[in-house]
């Protein structure tokens, strides 16, 4: 499951991984089901599809809190498991200002793997939605994706 949430603050964010299901809608974390969208790429070609722009990648800038990074010359593994991360101010404003139109729905769509139209319209709605309120609340957007 993917979901994307909104907090005020990292600590706030992480509490999300106490709750049962995580952050779902109808938790205490304003959030939307993701269906599998990716922050990066699938984010980013959302707003491209919107704006016609392709811009730099922003995985750099993505900030994993959960699970907490190993530190510094450890070896790196990977664990099937929750995963919690903040993406950059920019990519959230960015996809708040996107219109979804059936235009970008089905640029959008091509992109996802097994999406049409109409789904893709109707999860970057939501989507955009829960951007809008992190942006014009000055919080930040969260991605949670269990692997």
């Amino acid at each position: 499951m993917d979901y994307y949430y909104i907090a005020a603050d990292d600590r706030t964010a992480l509490t999300a991984k106490d709750l049962e299901s995580g952050p779902t809608p109808g938790s205490s974390f304003v959030s939307v089901e993701a269906k599998d969208v990716m922050a990066c790429p699938h984010l980013e070609q959302l707003v491209a599809a919107s704006t016609g722009k392709v811009r730099a990648s922003l995985v750099p800038e993505l900030r994993t809190l959960w699970p907490e990074p190993p530190p510094p010359g450890s070896e790196l593994s990977f664990e099937p498991g929750t995963m919690i991360t903040r993406l950059p101010d920019s990519l959230r404003d960015n996809v708040a200002l996107v219109e979804v139109t059936q235009s970008v729905a089905e640029v959008w769509a091509a992109e996802l793997w097994g999406f049409e139209p109409t789904l893709a319209a109707a999860v970057a709605k939501d989507i955009v939605r829960v951007a809008r309120a992190a942006r014009d609340t000055g919080q930040h957007l969260y991605w949670w994706s269990e692997m």
